[in-house]
C-alpha cells in the first residue's frame, strides 16, 4: 500500500497488485499458447481442459487485480474504500 495523497483534512492510500497481476497474466499467456499448440496437433481434450483453465484464470484476473483506493476524510468523518 502507498500514501497516494497526504493533507490535513484527507488522506488517500493505494494499492496496486503488480505481482498478482504479472503472474495471472503469465499463466494466462501460458495457457493461451498451450490452447494453440494442442488445436494445432488436433489434441481436443487438452484443448478443451486448457481453455477452461484459461478461462477460469481470466476470471481470477478479473476478480482479484483491482486497484483499491481508501480515503480517511477528516472533515465529514468518513472512510471510504474504492475498488
Amino acid at each position: 500500500m502507498k500514501i497516494a495523497r497526504n493533507t490535513y483534512s484527507t488522506l488517500v492510500i493505494e494499492d496496486r497488485p503488480i505481482l498478482v497481476s504479472a503472474v495471472l497474466g503469465c499463466l494466462f499467456f501460458a495457457l493461451s499458447t498451450g490452447i494453440v499448440g494442442s488445436l494445432m496437433a488436433r489434441e481436443w481434450v487438452a484443448g478443451i481442459v486448457l481453455s477452461v483453465s484459461a478461462v477460469f484464470s481470466a476470471l481470477l484476473i478479473h476478480l482479484i487485480v483491482r486497484r483499491v483506493q481508501v480515503i480517511f476524510d477528516r472533515n465529514g468523518d468518513t472512510i471510504t474504500f474504492r475498488a
